[in-house]
C-alpha cells in the first residue's frame, strides 16, 4: 500500500514522501517509512494523532533500521 501511495504521489509531482495520512470513517492512519520498517499508527475515530511526536519517533527510528 505505501509503495502504491508513493507512486501516486510521484505521478501527481509531490515528490518524495516518506509518510501519509488515510482517514477512513473518520479514523486516521499514519503510515511512516522509517529506514527499512513501517511504523504505522491507528487513531481513534474523531481525533486528531499526534503528529509532532509521532515524527519524532519515525525519526528516530530509521537510522536503527536502515
Amino acid at each position: 500500500m505505501f509503495t502504491r501511495v508513493l507512486q501516486y504521489g510521484k505521478e501527481l509531482k509531490f515528490g518524495e514522501a516518506n509518510n501519509f495520512t488515510i482517514t477512513v470513517d473518520n479514523v486516521p492512519l499514519r503510515i511512516f517509512k522509517a529506514g527499512g520498517v513501517f511504523f504505522t499508527v491507528l487513531g481513534r475515530a474523531g481525533e486528531s494523532l499526534p503528529e509532532p511526536h509521532l515524527s519524532i519517533i519515525a525519526a528516530q527510528l530509521a537510522p536503527q533500521n536502515k
